[in-house]
């Protein structure tokens, strides 16, 4: 009984810790995401000569010889093979990947350019936010599409007013949450999102932050400190629509071992559910 009490402390307080960590993140992920809208707003609004440097589009990451100088393999980025293969992702943590809609590239080739102003903006919010961050890009209504990491393996197809962060965030019209399935490594990301506006508040189009689930809610950490086998929950109250009762809705869940990285089968809404009617209550 005295140890059960001693774990239940602890696992409460690991709660609590974890809890006001994921709350200080949430408002800098916020903060940055509005950082990098209104420089973007800033970067197109300014004139001037345009940046020199070159430019990497997908095509730029299929052959060494034009790729980014630092483009590397990472198990961050990790990615299924058409074969069912876990595989590393190569990525470029210096250079953006500028993406053009095929129907007119060279008409917003000087847009892509002027943007390369923002690489060190890119780079300030991927090494801040305690590494949180996983991808940062934006996405804009003539289909012009700017990320970082640098990346490849981009569909044919995309096109980033498809995507679900543009097309939600567009709809509410300020910052947004939500998750979805990245487009490169089919992993599930949660993503904040947010519009971006010119200079006569005309919504022009997406800034938005991708992160792990796992790495958000400091799984490893967790793990390290109780057991491997260790599940942890992001929950928020809500009513279950099977009986109306006030219960849990699992917004996340930390992945057990083995447990394929990259499954979307289960992402229906689900509620955290326990044996005990009374803990539940308390809950």
């Amino acid at each position: 009984t005295h140890l059960t009490d001693a774990i239940s402390r602890d696992l409460t307080k690991s709660a609590r810790v974890s809890a006001n960590a994921i709350s200080n993140e949430v408002a800098n992920l916020q903060l940055s995401l509005h950082y990098l809208a209104g420089t973007v707003a800033q970067i197109l609004n300014a004139s001037g000569r345009l940046p020199q440097g070159k430019v990497y589009t997908p095509e730029s990451f299929k052959d060494p010889a034009t790729a980014p100088p630092d483009l590397a393999m990472s198990w961050r980025y990790t990615r299924i093979t058409d074969g069912g293969v876990l595989m590393p992702s190569a990525v470029s943590t210096g250079h953006p990947v500028v993406v053009l809609p095929p129907n007119r590239p060279s008409a917003l080739w000087p847009q892509a350019r002027r943007l390369q102003n923002l690489t060190p903006v890119f780079r300030d919010i991927y090494n801040l936010n305690n590494g949180l961050a996983y991808r940062i890009y934006v996405g804009f209504e003539n289909g012009l599409h700017v990320s970082f990491p640098g990346h490849g393996n981009y569909a044919p197809e995309f096109d980033p007013r498809q995507r679900p962060w543009f097309v939600d965030t567009l709809k509410r019209g300020k910052l947004t949450w939500l998750s979805h399935t990245d487009s490169a490594t089919q992993n599930v990301v949660f993503t904040v999102g947010v519009p971006i506006r010119n200079g006569e508040r005309q919504v022009i189009g997406v800034g938005a932050i991708d992160f792990l689930p796992n790495e958000f809610m400091k799984m490893d950490q967790l793990k390290a400190q109780w057991s491997q086998d260790t599940l942890a929950f992001l929950v928020s109250p809500a009513i279950h629509p099977s009986d109306k009762t006030q219960s849990l809705q699992i917004i996340a869940a930390g992945m057990p071992p083995g447990k394929d990285q990259t499954d979307t089968t289960e992402r229906a809404v689900r509620y955290l559910e326990i044996g005990d009617d009374a803990r539940q209550l308390a809950f």
